[in-house]
């Protein structure tokens, strides 16, 4: 955890206190983050959530690091649909996390309670970038050519090596491959009208960013992942290629700080 906890007992307060001071000093933010109480079976993930702290940290960052000319709400809630991004609101819904700790446990992926709450909560931030993304591009109408999914998992994958939390964009590869492990082996046309593209090149996309923003660091994921000794350069153009396409869109100066983390 990167943060203090707080206890349960002050959950409440700390709902309605954050969403009405949170209401009154918006004005000039890129980003607000809003927690809305749990259902009672959401109660444990909504808890890891606050507790850990690290979505404060997160619209923190962003807002150093993007001036939006409107604002984007984060919401963190039960029964909404979500994740998604839609006309300036981002839903986090609780149950995300409550589907994916099954997603772990169906799989055998680990055992550790602790552990998976690691997973889970860096899955999530690893989604809130990609729904960024989502917001990025349409609030500042950025053209996209292809699939947008598969450019805001670009994205979110670059954000989190430049801010040196690749154990985040790994996290989020790791939960798509045990939903890969315990899915259907047959693929159906379903999966292929997705937007999204089948969790196993999601899985792969995203190991080949991390992979290629440091490869020296990274060079255990080659044969983590049995990737084809040959990949090796084009994941380091690809990520060469996506930290400079979007460091051109949005107008900023291409850089790569491995030291710039939280």
């Amino acid at each position: 955890m990167r943060s203090k906890l707080f206890q349960l007992t002050i959950l409440s307060w700390f709902f309605v206190g954050s969403i009405s001071t949170q209401a009154q000093t918006h004005e000039g933010r890129s980003f607000i983050l809003q927690y809305y109480e749990p259902s009672e079976e959401m109660a444990f993930y909504a808890q890891l959530i606050i507790e850990s702290g690290i979505f404060d940290e997160v619209v923190s960052d962003l807002e150093e690091e993007f001036n939006l000319p409107t604002p984007i709400t984060i919401v963190f809630a039960s029964g909404i649909e979500g994740p998604q991004y839609y006309q300036g609101v981002i839903n986090m819904p609780y149950e995300f996390l409550a589907y994916n700790d099954q997603v772990l446990a169906a799989s055998n992926f680990t055992a550790d309670p602790e552990e998976a709450a690691e997973i889970l909560l860096n899955l999530t931030e690893f989604v809130l970038y990609h729904e960024v993304g989502h917001a990025i591009v349409d609030v500042l109408d950025i053209p996209v050519l292809g699939k947008e999914e598969d450019a805001v998992d670009g994205f979110a994958a670059l954000l989190a090596s430049i801010w040196d939390l690749d154990e985040v964009a790994l996290a989020a590869a790791d939960v798509m491959a045990a939903s890969a492990s315990i899915a259907d082996t047959e693929i159906t046309d379903a999966q292929f009208w997705d937007s999204h593209s089948l969790d196993e090149q999601r899985m792969f996309a995203i190991f080949c960013l991390i992979y290629g923003s440091d490869p020296d660091q990274h060079t255990e994921l080659l044969w983590e992942i049995g990737m084809p000794i040959e990949e090796k350069d084009r994941c380091q153009y690809e990520y060469a290629k996506t930290l400079r396409n979007w460091a051109r869109v949005l107008g900023v100066e291409v850089y790569n700080n491995p030291n710039n983390s939280r």
